[in-house]
């Protein structure tokens, strides 16, 4: 009995100042939103697999150069082509694993990128 009776006191003090419930009600709708829409997006983008095969093998290539204090900088096509072209016989493809492989002042390397 005392539950009810809390929930008609509840009512009885929100019906006797409206603006009051309006902007509690208000509030708590914003907020319960604002979650849901932000693990929506954290779900979507870290919580979910990607969606083709074998996504937990996506790697990044990029070049690096030491001397100009340069450790990530980006790649071009061709190069990363060449590279392919340059991989060992057992890893056809430059994509495959974890591999580093200096060509000139260049580097390849790929990690596991999430």
């Amino acid at each position: 009995m005392a539950w009810s009776e809390d929930v008609r006191y509840a009512l009885r003090a929100l019906a006797s100042r409206p603006l009051y419930a309006f902007a509690s009600i208000a509030v708590l709708a914003i907020a319960i939103g604002a979650n849901t829409t932000v693990f929506s997006v954290f779900n979507g983008l870290f919580l979910r697999p990607l969606p083709y095969p074998d996504g937990d093998r996506l790697v990044m290539v990029y070049d690096s150069y030491p001397k100009m204090n340069l450790e990530y900088a980006g790649t071009a096509i061709p190069d990363y082509i060449e590279r392919r072209e340059q991989a060992p016989a057992q890893q056809p493809r430059a994509t495959r694993g974890a591999m580093a492989m200096r060509a000139r002042h260049r580097s390849l390397t790929t990690r596991p990128s999430r």
